[in-house]
C-alpha cells in the first residue's frame, strides 16, 4: 500500500475507508470523503470518468468524483492498490483498522488499514476461501470467521489469530456466512442448497434446513437482526423471520442478486445479473421502492449503505451485547473442543433458558444495536456504494432516484448516461468481485501480526509483515 503525500507511515486520520477485491488478485483501498450537503437535498453533481489508472502508482491520492454547484462534493480517493494473494480475491471484510481478504489460494490475508501494512496470512483452509465476516463491539472486532469451499467455516480470535474452532457440516463448498449481533450465532449457506445456523459459542450446528434454490449471498439486519435475507440463485430473495424462520417477503429479481445489504432494519438494497440496482421495503415488496437500471454495464458483485455500513460490524459497545467475545475471555470458546461435526438437527435451544429460532433470534431481546461511527455519521442513510465485474465503483444518493415503472426491467449493456444519482465513481480496469466499508478512527487499537501454531504444526501467519506499495496495476 502506498501512502498519499506526508503520508508515508501511514494514516492516523479518522474516516471511511473502502476497500475491494477483484478477479485480478489486486485488492484496492479508497478513501471516502462526504459531502458537505448530508441532511437535506445534495446539489447536482456530475459524475465524472476514471482516468483510466488503477495502480497506486503515484504518490499522492488521487481524488476521482463529481464536484457538485457550490462546492459540494462526494470523492473517492484511491489510497492503495495491492497484489498479495496468488489468485483471485473472493471475498473482504474490514472493521475499524482491520481488513481482511479471501482468496482462490486458500488463505486469508490480514492488514492494518491505518499503516496500510499487510500483517501476514492465516492458512487454515484447504481449498479457497469464499467469505469472511469480523464482529465485535462496534467498529473493534473481536473474532472473525471464515467460510471455504472446503465445505468448512473457520473461527479466529482477532487479537492473537487464535485458530479456536472450525464448524463442519456442510456437503458443499460454502456461498456466505452472516454472524448475528450478539455474537452466539451465524448462519451460513451452502452449494449444497441448505440453510444452517451455528452455535458459536459451543462450536455446533444448532438448526438446518433445506432452501427452495442454491443461495448465494445472506445478510443480517441491523439492529437486533429481526430478520435475514437470503439470495436465491435464479431470481429472488427471500426475507425470514429470525425468531421462527418464518417467511416475511419474497424480493422477484429476473437474475441472480448477487449482493444484498440492508439499510435500515425494513430497508434492503439489492444488485447482481440484472446489473441494476434496487432498493426495497420488505413491508411492500411487490415492487422496489427506488431502482435504477444500467447502474453498471456488468454484473454488480457489492453494494453497502454507505451509514449502515460504516457503523461497525454488530454488538453493542463494550462486552454487553458480545457474548462470543465474553465467553471467550472466560474460557468457554468452543476452539478446546477442536473441531465440531455440527450435525446436529433441529435442536434449536441453548442452554440458558432462551429459545433460538432457525435465524439466531431470541424470544428473548440481548444485546444492542451496532454503535455508530463518528465518520460515518457524517454520510446520509440514502448513500449507497456499489461495485461490479466492470471495474467501476460507484457512490449513489438514492434520493436522487425515483421509483422504477418495470421493475423487471432488464438493464441495457452500455447506458448512454449515468443518472444523476451517481455522487462519483472510479474505474480500476479489474473485475471487481467483493467490496467492503470501514470506519477508521484513530482510537483504535493496533492490529497484531498472525502468528503461532494452528493444528497440525503448521504456521498460521508465513509471511513477515510489510508495507503495501502501489501495484502499478493497469
Amino acid at each position: 500500500m502506498r501512502g498519499g503525500a506526508g503520508d508515508a507511515e501511514g494514516d492516523s486520520s479518522g474516516g471511511l475507508r473502502l476497500i475491494a477485491g477483484s478477479y485480478e488478485r489486486f485488492l484496492f483501498g479508497f478513501r471516502l470523503h462526504p459531502p458537505p450537503h448530508t441532511g437535506g437535498a445534495l446539489p447536482p453533481a456530475a459524475c465524472s470518468g476514471a482516468d483510466g489508472e488503477g495502480g497506486g502508482s503515484g504518490e499522492e491520492e488521487r481524488e476521482q468524483g463529481g464536484r457538485g454547484e457550490g462546492g459540494g462534493e462526494a470523492a473517492l480517493r484511491q489510497q492503495f492498490c495491492y497484489g498479495g494473494h496468488t489468485g483471485p480475491i473472493k471475498c473482504v471484510a474490514a472493521a475499524g483498522r482491520v481488513a481482511v481478504s479471501g482468496g482462490a489460494d486458500d488463505s486469508v490475508r490480514v492488514y492494518d488499514l491505518s499503516t496500510r501494512t499487510d500483517m501476514g496470512a492465516l492458512l487454515h483452509h484447504s481449498a479457497g476461501i469464499s467469505c469472511l465476516a469480523l464482529h465485535g463491539s462496534g467498529n473493534r472486532p473481536t473474532h472473525l470467521v471464515a467460510g471455504s469451499e472446503d465445505h468448512t467455516i473457520s473461527l479466529w480470535e482477532v487479537a492473537t489469530w487464535r485458530h479456536l474452532s472450525s464448524l463442519k457440516g456442510h456437503k458443499a463448498p460454502v456461498n456466505d456466512l452472516a454472524v448475528h449481533p450478539s455474537g452466539r450465532v451465524a448462519l451460513s449457506v451452502a452449494r449444497d442448497s441448505e440453510l444452517r445456523l451455528w452455535n458459536l459459542l459451543q462450536a455446533r450446528c444448532s438448526f438446518r434446513t433445506r432452501t427452495p434454490a442454491e443461495p448465494l449471498a445472506l445478510t443480517y439486519s441491523p439492529g437486533d437482526a429481526a430478520i435475514y435475507a437470503m439470495a436465491l440463485r435464479g431470481g429472488h430473495v427471500a426475507v425470514h423471520c429470525s425468531a421462527d424462520a418464518s417467511l416475511i417477503a419474497t424480493l422477484p429479481h429476473d437474475g441472480s442478486c448477487l449482493a444484498l445489504s440492508f439499510l435500515t432494519p425494513h430497508v434492503v438494497v439489492t444488485g447482481g445479473e440484472e446489473r441494476a440496482i434496487r432498493v426495497w421495503d420488505v413491508r411492500q415488496a411487490h415492487k422496489p421502492a427506488v431502482s435504477v437500471a444500467g447502474a453498471h454495464s456488468a454484473r454488480i458483485r457489492g453494494v453497502l449503505g454507505v451509514l449502515a455500513a460504516g457503523q461497525g460490524g454488530g454488538g453493542a459497545d463494550g462486552d454487553e451485547g458480545n457474548e462470543l467475545a465474553a465467553a471467550g475471555r472466560a474460557g468457554l470458546t468452543a476452539g478446546s473442543a477442536g473441531e465440531a461435526g455440527g450435525d446436529g438437527e433441529g435442536d434449536g435451544g441453548d442452554e440458558g433458558g432462551e429459545e433460538e429460532g432457525a435465524g439466531g433470534g431470541r424470544r428473548k431481546k440481548r444485546g444492542g444495536a451496532s454503535s455508530g461511527g463518528e465518520a460515518a455519521a457524517q454520510w446520509s442513510e440514502h448513500v449507497v456504494v456499489s461495485a461490479a465485474s466492470d471495474g467501476c465503483i460507484r457512490l449513489w444518493d438514492l434520493r436522487r432516484l425515483s421509483s422504477s415503472p418495470h421493475p423487471h426491467a432488464t438493464a441495457p449493456k452500455a447506458p448512454p448516461a449515468l443518472p444523476a444519482a451517481c455522487l462519483s465513481q472510479v474505474l480500476t480496469n479489474a473485475r471487481l468481485t467483493c467490496l467492503a466499508l470501514s470506519d477508521l478512527s484513530p482510537r483504535h487499537h493496533a492490529v497484531t501480526r498472525p502468528g503461532g501454531k494452528r493444528p497440525g504444526g503448521e504456521g498460521v501467519g508465513a509471511q513477515p509483515r510489510k508495507k503495501i506499495k502501489g501495484s502499478g496495476h493497469k
